[in-house]
């Protein structure tokens, strides 16, 4: 996702913090 939008870059930054919590946990 190289899109500039802040609405598409918000929600994967969330997910990949999400998925990086379950991977340390």
């Amino acid at each position: 996702s190289q899109a500039p939008l802040v609405g598409n870059k918000a929600p994967d930054f969330e997910a990949e913090a999400v998925f990086d919590q379950e991977f340390i946990n």
